[in-house]
């Protein structure tokens, strides 16, 4: 690179620009309508989120934050928002004809592109390293853990960005093109306050996802646990699967913009053009994820909560029939007892689940995987104990408390709880015993 050409990058930006040229003013139209697109839909799903996890109670039985792949998308959805706001100030540039260092509309809009950039990247890896951790370990974080990880991504995002107007000043944002950002002589500044966390993000997305995919097709040949009566398609698989869709969407969307910039760094700039269109495309991240999470929601969990729909709608917690919250195939340290089997499922009410979206986890209970021969067992011997001898004389008829303690469910109210003290025959134990 000639000194002539460094010269010229690390020379500073203007200050105002005005009137402003067509082209910017073009780039701005695209990055204000994508803008507010994602304003629109990533703030409508935040807020209804929001209001789930305030009012959960009305609809829960468990506080839903206690699902961590939620709260993962919750925080990456507040940070997609951040960077969609940047650009809601393009119409007042717009309408003054005019980009100014000087205005407080710089400022805050440089300051938003910033922490909107790092943080989607970081919680991008987070939900990557999460879901390999779940995976490998079989494990999932302590809740205090899981919770000071994602307050760290915060406060991580914001003290990055804070050293740059802490060391220059507040008019290190200035105008470059079609928004205000770190002005184009604080090269450095934008390597290590921004470029490199990118990339970081990035590039272990691409190292971890290929690795995980390695991981689980070995286990999926040689694992006996995942072959449970022939499946090789476990329940965690689709939420494996759910949770690639992501960080994928963030490479496709991200990489173009990256990719210039780093030609840029190298002394070779692809055109403001460019920035125009791969800016554009990343303000689409917001809405991506929106549409994403409202297609895979059904599946966001292997099982987080079992409960059963009562005839009023309301979902009853059933703490025995819990299932472990990790997607990584292992099995619980304790469960009370197995789920009944199809006989007995036959005459019940729908097992269902409740996650941090307001609709079923799971498509269906799946049993086959939870050991068909002891639950059969389990039913013939509770069949037995219930027959009525064909001589069916008054004398000869079973007492009342020798049917099967099973738990009847309450539908008294969304709260209610399984009793599991009652020991007379109630119709739904009537009924199965026959």
């Amino acid at each position: 690179m000639s000194g002539m050409e460094l010269q010229r990058r690390n020379a500073p930006g203007p200050q105002v620009i005005h009137p402003i040229p067509d082209a910017n003013r073009r780039g701005m139209i695209a990055l204000f309508t994508l803008s507010l697109f994602s304003v629109i839909t990533t703030g409508a799903l935040v807020a209804w989120l929001t209001y789930r996890l305030i009012f959960w109670r009305r609809y829960y039985t468990r506080y839903p934050g206690r699902n961590q792949f939620i709260v993962l998308i919750y925080n990456l959805l507040i940070a997609d928002l951040h960077q969609a706001l940047a650009n809601m100030v393009s119409p007042y540039w717009l309408i003054k004809d005019m980009v100014s260092t000087y205005s407080p509309a710089c400022f805050a809009q440089g300051w938003l592109i910033n922490v909107g950039n790092i943080a989607s990247g970081m919680f991008v890896l987070a939900i990557a390293v999460h879901t390999f951790v779940n995976v490998v370990t079989r494990k999932t974080l302590g809740h205090g853990v899981f919770v000071g990880s994602v307050t760290g991504v915060w406060i991580f995002s914001i003290v990055v960005t804070l050293i740059g107007p802490a060391l220059r000043g507040i008019r290190i944002y200035a105008p470059t093109g079609a928004w205000c950002w770190i002005d184009n002589q604080y090269g450095e500044e934008r390597l290590y306050l921004h470029y490199f966390w990118i990339f970081v993000a990035e590039i272990g997305i691409i190292i971890i996802y290929p690795t995980l995919f390695f991981i689980v097709r070995r286990r999926l040949k040689s694992s006996k646990e995942l072959r449970i009566n022939g499946t090789k398609r476990p329940k965690f698989n689709r939420v494996l699967k759910v949770m690639f869709l992501y960080p994928i969407a963030y490479i496709v969307i991200s990489l173009p913009i990256a990719a210039g910039r780093m030609s840029l760094m190298n002394g070779r700039s692809p055109g403001m053009t460019y920035f125009y269109a791969t800016g554009t495309l990343l303000m689409c991240s917001g809405w991506v994820d929106s549409i994403l999470y409202f297609i895979t929601r059904r599946h966001l969990l292997e099982g987080d909560i079992q409960t059963e729909s009562t005839s009023n709608g309301s979902q009853i917690h059933d703490r025995s029939y819990d299932i472990p919250p990790t997607i990584g195939g292992g099995t619980a340290r304790s469960i009370g007892r197995q789920k009944p089997s199809t006989t007995v499922l036959k005459h019940t009410q729908t097992l269902q689940t409740i996650s941090s979206s307001t609709d079923n986890i799971i498509d269906a209970v799946e049993l086959p995987e939870l050991g068909g021969s002891d639950q059969m067992t389990a039913v013939k011997n509770s069949s037995e104990s219930t027959r009525v001898p064909s001589s069916s004389s008054s004398s000869h008829r079973q007492p009342a408390n020798s049917y099967p303690n099973v738990p009847s469910t309450s539908t008294n109210g969304p709260l209610a709880q399984p009793d599991t003290t009652r020991n007379e025959p109630t119709q739904f134990q009537m009924h199965w015993a026959r």
